[in-house]
């Protein structure tokens, strides 16, 4: 694990936050259209529910796609080539109980190179537990002591 594998990792998790807002637009757009069409050939209750399932499938939607474009914009912020020995906003971490974790934005699990990675934020539980810390400290989570192996 080096710098080259976290610049990997960055730029999958940049493509796959793309994906996932360009896969919400599209929806959003379906439910859009497909509200439009209800509109025009329903009447009377079956097109008063038809609306309320729409308009609450779409304020879901928007709210999803919310989240996803702030998680991107919190992704492009992180400075992964800041080198520092404390862990940080940007650091990849490989714990004793092998988990690896990239403190970056709200992802959860990725593959990358055929390595299991966690992507969480700097607001998630874990990254308090990790943040200025550094290589060989330990902590206990779920009364488990837990080895920080190396920080990049």
């Amino acid at each position: 694990m080096n710098s080259e594998f976290k610049q990997l990792v960055f730029q999958h998790c940049i493509s796959t936050l793309k994906q996932r807002i360009a896969d919400m637009e599209k929806d959003l757009a379906d439910i859009q259209e497909s509200a439009n069409s209800e509109e025009k050939s329903s009447a009377g209750d079956k097109y008063e529910t038809g609306r309320a399932m729409s308009h609450i499938s779409r304020d879901m939607n928007a709210k999803q796609l919310f989240m996803l474009k702030k998680n991107y914009e919190e992704l492009l912020a992180v400075n992964i080539h800041a080198n520092e020995p404390y862990i940080h906003k940007g650091s990849i971490v490989k714990l004793s109980n092998q988990q690896l974790i990239f403190i970056a934005s709200s992802l959860g699990s990725i593959t990358v190179n055929h390595i299991k990675l966690v992507v969480v934020s700097v607001d998630a539980p874990i990254s308090k537990l990790l943040i200025g810390r550094k290589n060989g400290d330990t902590f206990t989570l779920n009364n488990q002591k837990i080895k920080i192996e190396i920080v990049v």
